[in-house]
């Protein structure tokens, strides 16, 4: 088992209080290319953290303070949208174990426009951690989002900042 694989069996431990049941490769291709629209203000999301019963869910929201970036790849994207960042989660693309926090309902980001803009998120969409807990991945049907920067970080407690 890589290190990389490790540190995200960690992460998923200290999320959840307990040991992953199992792990799980799937192939999600990575696009080189995200564009960043605006920052974060707000996520709602279930999780079973803490809980011994694992269908049970619990709501959460989380008001973000240091406003981290959100980026969504180009079939997400406004056409208008301009700044580019390349190879937002690192050299290996494909090769990023993601630690699953558990499902994203809204995300609501503020534009550079300064209008605000709700992302209501539907079937399910995968709420992910990275190994080094400093982004959160979206794993949407459309798309990955990806919410970075600012002094977001995941911790047992939750996603602070």
């Amino acid at each position: 088992m890589s290190d990389k694989v490790k540190k995200a069996e960690k992460v998923y431990k200290e999320w959840h209080q307990r040991d992953p049941r199992r792990v799980t490769r799937r192939k999600k291709s990575i696009p080189e290319v995200f564009y960043c629209v605006g920052t974060a203000k707000e996520i709602l999301y279930k999780s079973n953290k803490w809980e011994s019963k694992l269908r049970v869910m619990h709501d959460y929201i989380h008001t973000f303070d240091s406003s981290p970036n959100v980026y969504l790849e180009s079939a997400m994207a406004d056409s208008d949208s301009e700044v580019v960042a390349e190879r937002l989660l690192g050299p290996d693309l494909d090769t990023i174990p993601l630690t699953q926090l558990g499902t994203t309902l809204e995300l609501t980001i503020e534009l550079e426009s300064g209008e605000e803009h709700t992302l209501s998120l539907t079937g399910n969409p995968v709420l992910c951690a990275t190994p080094d807990c400093k982004s959160v991945v979206i794993l949407d049907r459309r798309g990955l989002i990806v919410v970075r920067g600012g002094k977001m970080v995941v911790e047992s407690r939750g996603i602070v900042h």
